[in-house]
């Protein structure tokens, strides 16, 4: 259950910082550097959560 909990909340901040880089883009509203910061940790976040997922079951299988 918790881990779900973390999931959604990752998949929301990815989904506002799609956002965030299509107005961005399109829009020409810049990014702060906060935003910048917040968003390179939400992708950190995105890759620990499935690399940590994975090896958590295949440390599972192996036992």
């Amino acid at each position: 259950m918790k881990n779900l909990i973390w999931i959604i909340l990752g998949l929301c901040c990815l989904a506002y910082s799609i956002d965030l880089f299509y107005n961005a883009i399109f829009n020409n509203k810049p990014l702060n550097p906060v935003t910048t910061i917040i968003l390179i940790f939400v992708i950190f976040y995105i890759i620990y959560a499935l690399i940590s997922d994975k090896y958590k079951k295949t440390k599972s299988t192996n036992n």
